[in-house]
């Protein structure tokens, strides 16, 4: 029990110090998909060589960078922003919106490189994403969201709003 507890501090002190770095972000990740949920961002999508790692930078204002959690998950990059530095609201306050920081698209720049065939889903984004040829499947979902993309393998879209 001892160790559960230690290795559960040990894992917070990491998120807090993740959270609070509030710092561009500049990491790549050996990854096979792309995840990006819950942005207010302009992104652009470049292509890496053939068997690099999908490489991720993030620029903006610092109030914003203490919101954003870029991590792997599994065999894809994670790049979600939260309501606040704290996390997401908890599902009643969530559900009227009362805890949401409020973001403009122009806050948040993320570039990503990804080579050619890394699948890319996006969830719940308002902004701006520009992308070449991706060669590979898209799931695209957003609201208010001009979005350019080139070729793709599939592409199952929605989106909601202006």
């Amino acid at each position: 029990m001892r160790t559960f507890g230690a290795v559960s501090l040990f894992v917070l002190a990491g998120a807090l110090q993740a959270w609070a770095a509030a710092g561009p972000v500049d990491q790549s990740f050996p990854v096979k998909k792309v995840h990006l949920d819950s942005l207010v961002a302009q992104v652009t999508f470049d292509n890496a060589p053939a068997g690099a790692p999908v490489h991720v930078v993030a620029n903006g204002k610092p109030e914003v960078l203490k919101r954003l959690e870029v991590r792997a998950s599994g065999d894809e990059v994670f790049v979600h922003l939260a309501d606040s530095p704290s996390g997401d609201a908890w599902f009643p306050w969530n559900l009227f919106n009362q805890w949401h920081e409020k973001s403009a698209v122009a806050d948040l720049q993320i570039h990503i490189s990804a080579p050619l065939g890394t699948p890319v889903e996006v969830e719940d984004m308002i902004g701006r994403i520009q992308a070449g040829d991706l060669d590979a499947p898209l799931q695209l979902e957003g609201t208010s969201l001009d979005a350019h993309f080139g070729r793709v393998t599939s592409a199952r879209v929605s989106v909601a709003g202006s």
